[in-house]
C-alpha cells in the first residue's frame, strides 16, 4: 500500500466545533433575540430547524455570501414562525448577518494548530466540507487557511458528501489520486463514500461519540500516530 501522500479533513467535528453547540445558532442570538432565547436548544427549536433545514441545504450551489444571506434570512423567518416569534425585519437581517460574518460561530479544537503546523510540509493537506459559502469567509480569517493547498465546499460545486463529486474534487486540486489519500470525518456515510472512491478512511470521535467498525481516532494526537503507522 502506497504512503499517504493527502490528508483530507472534514471541518464540524474534526477541527471544529459551534460556539453554542448548534450550527444554526448565531453568536449573538441572546442579545439579538431577547426574551425568545430562552427558547434556543429546546425540542421546539430543534424541531424547527429540522423542519426548515430545506432552505439552507448544503448539496446545491449557492452563488456567493449575498445568496447565503437571503437562505439564512429566510430560515430564520421560517423557523421565527414556527416557533411563534415576532421578529422584525432589523431581528432577521442581524441573524443572517450574525450567522455569516461573525466567525466566533466557529471553535478550532485545541489540537488542530499544533497538527496542522506539524503535517504541513510532510503531506498535502485539504479540507472536505458540507457548508455554505460563509465558510470560506471563516477559513480567509484563520491563520489556519495557510496549512492547506485545497479546501473544498459544498455549495461551491453543487454536491455534498457521500457524492464522488466532492472526493473527485479534492484529489484533483490537491493533484493526488484517491489511493494516495486518508480521509478524516465524523460521519460514517462520509467515510464510506471516501472509500468506495479509493481512498483510506479514518473516523474522528470526538466528545465520547460512538465509532464505526472501521479505525477510529479521539483526537489529533492519535490521528498523528495512525498516520504514521501508514507511512
Amino acid at each position: 500500500m502506497s504512503k499517504v501522500k493527502a490528508l483530507i479533513l472534514d471541518a464540524g467535528g474534526v477541527m471544529v466545533r459551534p460556539l453554542h453547540g448548534d450550527w444554526n445558532v448565531p453568536v449573538r442570538y441572546r442579545e439579538l433575540l431577547g426574551d425568545y432565547a430562552r427558547d434556543v436548544s429546546g425540542e421546539a427549536w430543534r424541531e424547527a430547524c429540522r423542519a426548515e433545514a430545506h432552505i439552507v441545504r448544503e448539496d446545491v450551489y449557492v452563488q456567493g455570501m449575498q445568496a447565503e444571506r437571503g437562505l439564512r434570512r429566510e430560515f430564520f423567518r421560517k423557523v421565527a414562525e414556527r416557533m411563534g416569534w415576532a421578529l422584525s425585519d432589523q431581528t432577521l437581517d442581524a441573524l443572517s448577518e450574525d450567522i455569516i460574518f461573525n466567525t466566533a460561530r466557529y471553535v478550532w479544537y485545541p489540537d488542530v494548530e499544533e497538527y496542522l503546523a506539524r503535517w504541513s510540509g510532510q503531506t498535502r493537506l485539504g479540507i472536505l466540507s458540507d457548508a455554505m459559502p460563509s465558510f470560506r469567509y471563516v477559513m480567509e480569517h484563520s491563520p489556519n487557511q495557510r496549512y492547506f493547498q485545497a479546501i473544498v465546499i459544498s455549495t461551491e460545486i453543487g454536491a455534498a458528501k457521500p457524492d464522488a463529486k466532492m472526493y473527485e474534487t479534492v484529489c484533483a486540486q490537491l493533484g493526488v489520486e484517491g489511493a494516495d489519500c486518508l480521509f478524516v470525518d465524523d460521519r460514517e456515510c462520509n467515510l464510506e463514500g471516501a472509500m468506495r472512491c479509493g481512498m483510506r478512511a479514518v473516523q474522528m470521535c470526538r466528545d465520547d461519540q460512538n465509532p464505526w467498525n472501521g479505525p477510529f481516532v479521539r483526537n489529533f494526537a492519535e490521528l498523528n500516530v495512525y498516520l504514521e503507522g501508514l507511512n
